[in-house]
């Protein structure tokens, strides 16, 4: 029994069959598109690893304030600022590493696509 999806695929097939160029246009298209999408989220990626290493050494510095601060004081709100003010600083961290891995990711999927472009020509 013919199907309407496999009609249409079978329409497409001879559609195409004559014109092996059209896929490679098609593909190059999507390859360029994918391509100028990954570099604009890069750009917003580094832009926001800039920011996250600005703030994580600004908070490492106030951290390391905090826990002097604490030892000098032995107080348990002065150690437990110490402690908020380490977690803080901890959180960042993670985040930076988070978004340096995504750079890495779409750094090497960039790579990849520019590879395919290039076999396309």
């Amino acid at each position: 029994m013919d199907t309407p999806a496999s009609a249409r695929y079978r329409l497409l097939a001879r559609r195409v069959a004559g014109r092996p160029h059209t896929i490679r246009v098609v593909s190059k298209r999507s390859i360029k598109r994918k391509l100028a999408k990954m570099s604009s989220r890069l750009t917003t990626l580094r832009a926001e690893c800039i920011a996250l290493e600005e703030q994580m050494r600004f908070l490492a510095d106030d951290a390391d304030d905090s826990a002097v601060r604490a030892m000098v004081a032995d107080n348990t709100a002065v150690t437990r600022e110490a402690r908020e003010a380490r977690e803080h600083a901890e959180a960042y961290r993670r985040q930076h590493e988070r978004v340096v891995a995504e750079i890495d990711e779409l750094a090497r999927r960039q790579d990849e696509l520019l590879d395919e472009l290039v076999a396309t020509d």
